[in-house]
């Protein structure tokens, strides 16, 4: 027959691996949270850039206009192919509110932001995704 205080002492060990738990799970929800909305952050600041960059050849020149929205996109971190960066620039953009556009440009980037605690509990990576268009009239 065991003591109250063996009882409780297994209770307080049960109490403690479920409290862990829970809060391993939401501190990983609050720091990976963080880390994707940052991450978003930069990818539509840099589509955005690479969005006017483009635009301002798009009349013209629509490969300039591709090049130049892909350079800026770089020089923004976001090289295609690189560090998992996919980066598509459309001149005219083919789907969304502006395919009709002809002197429009879309820039999409999207990545997969590496998991830091989510990944303890299964979650390796999160795709993050970005669109910017701009228009020249």
């Amino acid at each position: 027959m065991s003591s109250t205080t063996e009882t409780a002492r297994g209770s307080a060990l049960a109490i403690f691996a479920v409290s862990l738990t829970v809060l391993l799970g939401a501190g990983a929800l609050a720091l990976d949270t963080g880390m994707m909305v940052l991450e978003r952050r930069d990818q539509q600041n840099a589509a955005d850039a690479a969005a006017m960059a483009g635009a301002r050849y798009v009349t013209t020149d629509k490969a300039k206009a591709r090049s130049a929205a892909t350079d800026v996109a770089s020089a923004n971190g976001f090289t295609h192919g690189v560090s998992d960066a996919n980066v598509l620039v459309e001149v005219p953009p083919t789907s969304g509110d502006f395919a009709t556009w002809p002197n429009a440009i879309r820039v999409q980037i999207t990545t997969n932001r590496p998991s830091i605690l989510g990944a303890v509990m299964g979650f390796l990576n999160w795709p993050v995704s970005s669109t910017a268009t701009a228009a020249s009239l």
